[in-house]
């Protein structure tokens, strides 16, 4: 057998038997049988069909004659349109493809008849593919005919050209595509059309017959930059199928819309690709994989995306875009359920993976091994704008799992700019593995649960923040903002570490923000004032003992002890715990100041009752400061007179005088308020300057156990409120020097007297910060 090259004649023959081929090629670029050095008696594989009809042949060709330059063969087919059997063709011009690039061969992989197609057996190479492509001519109507062989059975179609196209190819079912290396086709500029499409586009999930389609290998190049720019030249686009599917290395380059997009779909995969969408591209609308609903069984993996100026990987089951930007097969919408996506890297996207509902349920979604840069998001659930939605509403998102998520944002103009944004209702999210190492400022959270969000449950596991920039606002790493609704958060096993003090905590809860049960264990934290600022509402507050570690710093930032030894590092389980005799300190933590505040101080502690007795006790909770309050001669101090199981009576009283000495600071609390034992109490002590001679001291108490705070009408309240506040020394206060601390005595005075046991008391979490 013979394998000549090029050979593409016309024939007028009909019937079933011999058929002869014109004197000439039916153009410049190919050549005839004889030109190609085929003499009488060689074989040779063939491919014929009647142009506008079913008609069609494939086979083995044995040359006869040769006459006058035109060449008669026999017909031995191998698959045909009539059963495999010789074709009775009618009258008309024919094509006679004679060259095993062009041939069209039966052969059987698993038992399954495929037909093979090269595309070179019609289709010039003469286009280059390179971000900045070289088009040649039209050949769309070419590979459109190579195509339309899938009418009569399987097709695979060897794409061995880089051609140009001007117009949408259209895929029957059972089609695969393969591509051989830097092969492939640019759209010509201004054709402003998609490059691919199924046959019998839908948008109804009942009217599905397109089916089995697969693209392998090849570089697609949209021509961004020569078009109109938007989704309705998605370079590949596709709506209602059952079973599509694109990998090998695939490379969508410069799509000037979406690269790939599938609306209305089942069983859909994107394995191995690259989106490239050109250094310095701003378009909006320039996705890379994005799925309208209704859509299921979806797997995207192993993807590289570049230069996007949209979403990386779009699940949008309410998508609302067609009305800006209006197409005939705009509108669909539905539920998107069972999705897989792991192991994608974007790299100056704007965001990485949307997930987008209004009404429609978003479900069974796995994101995994993600990594890069993106602008603003890398993940965002939300319900977007009502008036660019299919169906409007607050959401409906079941459970979603990111977990091994390691990104970084580097700022875009206008766009939100955090890393994970949940902004919509949502069952479950599962936020696990995941490293925060670069923190930018307040507007770049790890985990910023919106406006918005209705969660059912948010799990965050193995979190751990690495700034690695020198970063200095580490606080509100996971942020829960004004209006945010989430059933159960738990937090476990998790790290937040900052390179040096901080005043202020890596989760916050702001003023009307809602969370009806936090969890936290196994975590551990440094140099923050505590994990958890709660400025919101949390209903019931689980933290088991010893469960969760933070350590604080022994020296801010600016400060010194006058020794010039600082002291050691506090924790919950190793406070400073001291007994001494009555009425003795029992209890310290301090710390020296040299900075200025002139009467502005806040010291925060966090206190804990060990041990007592039955009997009534109290403690003087003090905070002991040199310039604090002036009295001559004396350490001043302002604090709070603590009962411990008071049955009744005077339990919290705030600004003790000691030793006698009122230092002219004398409001109380209301009686009957008692503190627990066992119980962790962050205290704050709070004295700010309000003219040059009037200091206001505001104490706050919060029980560690809920997140409530004391008020000072003895009841326990979600927001943060003063135990005891509009309280003033009536003098000068000079700058804050030397010793700043809060001691533990027992309280011995003419008021309230000691019962003879020395309680246990510790603190640790101590901190010295200018007043808020």
């Amino acid at each position: 057998m013979k394998f000549p090259e090029r050979v593409r004649v016309a024939t007028t023959g009909v019937g079933t038997g011999p058929l002869t081929m014109v004197a000439t090629a039916v153009s410049a670029e190919f050549q005839t049988v004889m030109a190609a050095g085929l003499v009488v008696g060689d074989t040779f594989t063939y491919s014929v069909g009647l142009a506008g009809s079913a008609e069609w042949e494939c086979g083995v060709a044995t040359i006869t004659t040769i006459s006058n330059g035109t060449a008669t063969f026999s017909r031995t087919p191998t698959a045909s349109s009539n059963g495999n059997a010789a074709v009775n063709f009618s009258a008309g011009t024919k094509e006679v493809v004679a060259t095993p690039l062009g041939a069209t061969l039966t052969k059987w992989e698993n038992g399954t008849s495929t037909r093979l197609v090269f595309a070179s057996s019609l289709c010039a190479s003469d286009s280059t593919l390179g971000m900045t492509p070289g088009v040649g001519a039209n050949q769309a109507a070419k590979a459109q005919a190579l195509l339309d062989l899938a009418a009569n059975g399987p097709l695979t179609l060897l794409w061995d050209v880089a051609c140009s196209l001007g117009s949408t190819l259209r895929v029957r079912s059972n089609t695969t595509i393969k591509a051989l290396p830097n092969c492939g086709a640019v759209m010509l500029a201004a054709s402003n059309v998609p490059m691919w499409r199924n046959y019998n586009p839908t948008k109804s999930p009942g009217a599905i017959i397109d089916q089995n389609i697969r693209f392998e290998g090849g570089i697609w190049h949209g021509n961004l930059g020569t078009m109109t720019a938007n989704d309705q030249v998605t370079l590949f686009d596709f709506y209602g199928v059952n079973t599509i599917s694109a990998g090998g290395e695939i490379e969508f380059r410069k799509p000037a819309g979406f690269a790939f997009r599938v609306t209305n779909g089942v069983r859909i995969t994107v394995d191995g690709y690259v989106v490239d969408h050109g250094v310095g591209n701003t378009l909006v609308s320039t996705d890379g994989i994005h799925i309208n609903g209704p859509a299921s069984h979806i797997r995207i993996a192993r993807g590289r995306h570049y230069n996007g100026a949209d979403d990386g990987i779009a699940l949008n089951a309410d998508d609302g875009w067609g009305a800006i930007t209006p197409g005939p097969l705009d509108g669909s919408y539905g539920p998107i359920t069972d999705v897989t996506i792991e192991d994608i890297e974007f790299q100056t996207y704007v965001c990485g993976v949307r997930l987008l509902s209004g009404g429609s349920l978003i479900d069974n979604v796995s994101i995994s091994n993600i990594k890069g840069k993106t602008g603003a998001y890398t993940f965002i659930a939300d319900n977007f704008n009502p008036a660019q939605t299919q169906q409007t509403g607050p959401g409906n998102i079941g459970t979603v799992r990111l977990s091994n998520v390691a990104t970084e944002n580097v700022p875009v103009s206008g766009w939100g700019k955090m890393a994970v944004h949940l902004n919509c209702k949502i069952g479950q999210f599962i936020f696990e593995n995941v490293t925060k190492n670069k923190l930018n400022n307040e507007l770049f959270p790890a985990l910023r649960i919106g406006e918005k969000a209705d969660i059912g449950q948010l799990v965050i596991d193995k979190y751990i923040s690495r700034p690695s920039n020198g970063a200095t606002y580490l606080t509100k790493q996971i942020h829960f903002v004004a209006g945010s609704k989430v059933g159960q958060v738990v937090l476990s096993n998790s790290a937040f570490y900052a390179p040096s003090a901080v005043s202020g905590c890596p989760i916050v809860v702001e003023s009307g923000a809602t969370i009806d049960q936090m969890v936290l264990s196994g975590n551990i934290g440094r140099n923050f004032t505590d994990f958890v600022e709660n400025n919101g509402t949390i209903g019931n507050f689980i933290a088991p003992a010893a469960s969760n570690s933070m350590t604080t710093p022994a020296v801010p930032t600016g400060w010194v002890t006058q020794s010039g030894t600082p002291w050691g590092a506090s924790t919950d389980s190793s406070a400073i715990t001291y007994n001494g005799p009555v009425p003795g300190v029992i209890a310290s933590a301090k710390q020296a100041a040299n900075d200025t505040f002139y009467g502005n101080v806040k010291v925060k502690a966090r206190l804990r009752f060990a041990t007592h007795t039955t009997v009534t006790q109290h403690a003087a909770i003090l905070v002991r400061g040199s310039s604090l309050v002036p009295y001559s001669g004396v350490k001043n101090f302002i604090g709070m007179d603590i009962a411990l199981n008071q049955s009744g009576g005077g339990a919290v009283k705030s600004l003790k005088s000691v030793n006698g000495v009122q230092s002219n600071i004398s409001q109380e609390m209301s009686v009957g308020a008692n503190l627990a034992t066992a119980t962790d109490y962050d205290i704050e002590f709070n004295v700010k300057s309000s003219s040059a001679s009037q200091h206001q001291v505001d104490i706050y108490i919060q029980r560690v156990s809920d997140q409530k705070w004391l008020k000072y009408d003895n009841t326990w309240s979600d927001t943060k409120v003063p135990a005891r506040g509009d309280a003033h020394a009536d003098a000068n206060l000079p700058p804050v020097s030397g010793e700043v601390g809060v001691y533990a005595y027992d309280e011995g005075d003419s008021q309230h007297t000691g019962d003879g046991v020395t309680p246990t008391i510790s603190f640790s979490n101590f901190t010295v910060a200018a007043a808020s």
